[in-house]
This record gives structure tokens, sequence and C-alpha cells, in this order.
């Protein structure tokens, strides 16, 4: 083969490479594009609560691209609508392998954690939730994780780590724990201690904070029980009063008159032993 013979073949080679790279750029262009317009027509459907359409969208993409990063965020919204939590979980699952340094990684184990706590699988819930809060301190579901971290392991019986996740929460970020909410937990895992005092503190002050926000009603009843349970009747039956007139058809007021009966009649007990009454 001659010199020219041989530099034409490497000049052909050259210009089906070239010719090769440019189609590839220009599919991937008009791939990207179709990807754009899919994800884009796929959210506005979800606004409109049109999540069967929107999810035709996003498992397009997922068939088109496979596990290409461009369909992580696809895959992930397919993973939060999904009715199958099991398929969910599979769903969410293959992010975290494939993809686990990208944005949607963070989303896809706070999910995990939160299809197991649905599940009533308050162990494996805790442990997720538990790696979400060390890998992703700034991650959007941090509050959330955090409130039910403290729930499963109340769940499972271990109320005192429940508190330990709380003071180490408080000293890591302080602001993240002064929610209605997280104070709730932490007051419910001081009543599962059978730590009536420290319980009451806590309900009190979440009161004082927060009159109107969360769990506003069951803070007024939790807290009052362990007023009781210290035999401080008076400041327990100004609770109840107040949780009855403010939020009479409250499901907690049920218990509230319920209580503020038997407080009454534990009052004219003592009167009708002549013994004073340390409530009135």
């Amino acid at each position: 083969m001659d010199s020219l013979t041989r530099f034409t073949i490497v000049l052909t080679l050259i210009a089906h490479a070239a010719l090769a790279q440019i189609s590839r750029v220009e599919f991937d262009a008009q791939q990207r594009i179709l990807v754009e317009t899919l994800m884009t027509e796929a959210e506005d459907l979800a606004e409109r609560g049109r999540i069967e359409s929107a999810r035709e969208r996003w498992l397009e993409v997922v068939e088109r691209l496979g596990k290409h990063p461009e369909a992580v965020e696809a895959q992930l919204r397919l993973a939060q609508t999904e009715t199958d939590l099991f398929l969910a979980l599979q769903r969410s699952e293959s992010i975290l392998t494939d993809h686990p340094q990208s944005p949607q990684a963070a989303h896809a184990l706070a999910l995990q954690g939160d299809i197991q706590f649905l599940l009533g699988d308050y162990e494996s819930a805790g442990r997720i939730y538990d790696l979400y809060l060390r890998s992703f301190p700034q991650g959007e579901e941090i509050n959330l994780a955090l409130e039910r971290l403290i729930i499963s392991l109340i769940e499972v019986g271990r109320a005192d780590d429940a508190l330990r996740v709380w003071d180490r929460a408080a000293q890591v970020r302080p602001e993240r724990v002064q929610d209605p909410d997280i104070l709730m937990q932490r007051a419910d895992a001081q009543i599962a201690l059978g730590d009536h005092a420290a319980a009451a503190e806590t309900l009190l002050d979440l009161i004082a904070r927060f009159p109107n926000r969360g769990p506003i009603t069951r803070a007024h009843l939790a807290a009052g029980l362990c007023l009781e349970a210290q035999s401080r009747w008076a400041e327990a039956r100004d609770l109840y009063t107040a949780l009855v007139h403010q939020w009479p058809s409250a499901p907690e007021a049920d218990i509230a008159r319920e209580r503020l009966d038997a407080i009454e009649r534990f009052a004219r007990a003592r009167d009708a032993l002549d013994e004073p009454s340390k409530i009135r």
C-alpha cells in the first residue's frame, strides 16, 4: 500500500469519526431538548393534579435515558408519586446505588425512611433517618427526619436514645429543635421514661412559645396529665379549662372535660372528709 492510499484511508476514518461525533452531539442536543420538554410537561401536569399523566412523562424519560444522570430527577419523581410503597423503595434504592453523589440522593434516602415509617417498621425507619441526619445535615427534610427519628426510637422502646438525639441536634443546630412538633416529641420521650416533671416543663414551654401552632391541643392535655401525676391539681385544672374554652371541638377537649370532672369529684371527696383541699 503506497503512502497516498494509506493517507486517504486515514482521512476517511477521521471523516467518519468526525461525522459520528457530530451526529452524537446533535442526538444528545435533541435528546436533551426532548427530556427538558417532558420534564416541564410532567411538572405542569403534577401541579394541576394530573399525577398519572405526569408519571407517563417521567417514565418516558427514564426509559429513554436509563441510568443516565439526567434521568435521576425523573426516577425520583416516580418514586415520590408511586402508590406501591415497595416499588417506591426499589426506585429510591436505585438512585442511591447508581447515583449516590447526586442532589437527588438525599431526597431518595429521606423517602426510604418515610416509607418504612408509614409501613410501621420503626427499627428500619430509625436507622435510615439517623443516616440521613448524619449524611445530609443541611437536607431539606431535616426537621421531618428528626421528628420521625425521635418517634421511631420511642416506638421501639428507646426513649432514652430519642432524648439523646434531641440533645445532639440542639447542640449542633439549636434552631432545628425550636419547632412545636419536635418539642412535642421531646415531651413524649420524657413521658415514656416516666419523667413527668421534665415533660411538663417542655410542654409548658411549648404552650407559652407557640400558643396557636402545631400540636397545641395535645400539648395542653399532655401537660395537664403530667401535672396531675405530680399532684399539681390546680395547674392541671387551669390547662384543661383553657383547652375546653379555646378548642371545644378538639378530640382532646373531651378528655379534658373528663379530667375536670375527676378533679372536681376528688375535691368534693376531700371536702367531705373535712380535709383542707389542695385544689380550691
